[in-house]
């Protein structure tokens, strides 16, 4: 979104539909939709060192780009920038070994010293996704010809948006908060809206249809989020970005999110629950614990999820079996067991791409989940699961209408006078503390219009006020000039 403007000329999302070039690939897809999805899978380098030199030749591609304007990419521009993986496969490029000096030495060439922080901190959490697995999720829904407002939350270099078939118009927003995976989605993606921000920085007014994506995943980084009875829980990461990704959405809008298998298993059913309030759950798909092995150097298991928001939210935690979870056993270990949700262990076969099994992890009871087959096999599985189970759940509604209004995200100021009210370039309203900003208006209405035009007196009076207390500019025409105007 551009730094400046008047909410008149703040431009929205534009149309994907109108990318590309026109044919039908070996897949049936439109402008070689098929094709862009196994390019993403360039990220799948065979080491972390190779991941890293990968990552490093996108930014020094990206740095090039600064300062072109709109000049479209080269191919060979775009490939490289579609290499870069995150460096959550490769964290030792950071590290002090020997043996990794000179990328490391690259990387901090290259990086302004709040870049190279980012980045840093990004390997805790920057794990991107295999292209068969973006194509399932969007081929498992069946999405109208009306244009759709799409979010992908901590969207990285906009694997997910890559992956739009080229049939849907989508008007898509991105957020994410390492700036160099923002300007790199931003350059893959031009006629998306791209925030480079932290989404706990971000107020998101109600109204997308969709919000996919891969969630950044971590137990060590948890943040406050206020839940449906008013009260605040503190979440771990991947569950704060579901949440907002609910509460993202429009009445009966859904929500597509590649989590953490803890989201659904742990223990605590707190989160759970205040999300049962809003939504319903349509999908669930266990996928491999290989499945992220060869693009970001990682095991573990994940979920697909499929959510559908409420037409309102309950004024109390519906019975429904995902909500719970229960211990089973470890096969072969006397007394060790571990938690699996209800929904899932009601029927394993139907919410897995394998089959999943009890085993001793690193700290204790742990799931595998072990398919015989390659990326492609477990991307059509994980389609015809979801596919399955969407089509027996509630029904969705997607692309059947244009949209009532634009669905718009703000990014909270860095800093904003306690106790009185800013205007941001945006044309936002906020109002701070001393402690917290909170947004208090924005758009056209009249409660935005009139509060900007009295923050607009304020200022005027202040500068007069400043200028008639000066030595220096007493009865100065140029003053009464400018005030005049």
């Amino acid at each position: 979104m551009p730094e400046g403007g008047t909410p008149d000329d703040r431009p929205g999302p534009a149309q994907r539909d109108e990318r590309g070039a026109s044919g039908v690939d070996e897949h049936g897809d439109p402008r070689d939709r098929g094709k862009l999805l196994t390019s993403l899978d360039s990220q799948r380098a065979r080491s972390p060192r190779e991941r890293a030199e990968a990552n490093i030749a996108a930014i020094r591609t990206l740095k090039t780009l600064d300062g072109n304007g709109d000049e479209p990419l080269s191919a060979e521009q775009t490939d490289t920038l579609r290499g870069y993986s995150g460096w959550g496969g490769c964290a030792d490029a950071f590290s002090d070994k020997p043996e990794w000096a000179d990328l490391n030495a690259e990387i901090r060439e290259l990086l302004d010293d709040d870049e190279y922080t980012q980045a840093r901190a990004s390997t805790l959490t920057a794990y991107y996704t295999p292209g068969p697995v973006v194509k399932a999720m969007w081929d498992a829904l069946d999405i109208g010809s009306a244009p759709i407002q799409v979010l992908e939350p901590g969207c990285g270099t906009g694997n997910f948006m890559a992956g739009i078939p080229e049939n849907i118009k989508a008007n898509v927003s991105g957020v994410e908060l390492d700036p160099i995976s923002a300007r790199i989605a931003a350059a893959l993606n031009p006629d998306a809206t791209i925030l480079n921000a932290d989404l706990a920085d971000c107020t998101i007014h109600p109204g997308f249809d969709l919000t996919i994506g891969n969630v950044p995943y971590s137990g060590d980084i948890s943040l406050d989020y206020r839940t449906t009875d008013g009260g605040t829980s503190r979440l771990p990461l991947h569950d704060y970005f579901i949440e907002r990704s609910v509460d993202a959405l429009r009445p009966g809008g859904v929500a597509m999110l590649l989590t953490s298998r803890y989201t659904l298993d742990k223990r605590s059913e707190t989160m759970r629950a205040d999300l049962a309030r809003k939504a319903e759950l349509v999908g669930a798909v266990r996928l491999p614990s290989s499945t992220f092995a060869r693009q970001a150097g990682t095991e573990a298991v994940t979920d697909v999820l499929v959510l559908r928001r409420r037409e309102r939210t309950l004024d109390r935690t519906p019975d429904e079996a995902w909500i719970h979870s229960n211990p089973v056993a470890v096969p072969g270990y006397q007394d060790v067991t571990v938690n699996v949700n209800q929904a899932v262990a009601n029927d394993m076969t139907a919410h897995a791409v394998g089959d999943i099994r009890p085993v001793i992890g690193r700290f204790g009871g742990d799931f595998d989940v072990v398919f015989q087959g390659d990326a492609e096999q477990v991307g059509e599985r994980l389609q015809e699961l979801l596919s399955t189970q969407i089509t027996h759940g509630p029904a969705l509604s997607l692309g059947e209408a244009e949209p009532a209004g634009r669905a718009e995200i703000t990014v909270r100021p860095d800093h904003v006078a306690p106790f009185e009210y800013s205007v941001d370039q945006r044309g936002v309203v906020w109002y701070g503390d001393g402690t917290t900003v909170t947004e208090i208006a924005h758009g056209q209405g009249d409660e935005a219009r009139r509060l900007r035009g009295m923050i607009r007196l304020r200022d005027l009076a202040r500068e007069l006020q400043r200028l008639e207390l000066d030595p220096a500019r007493v009865d100065d025409p140029d003053v009464e000039v400018s005030f005049v105007k």
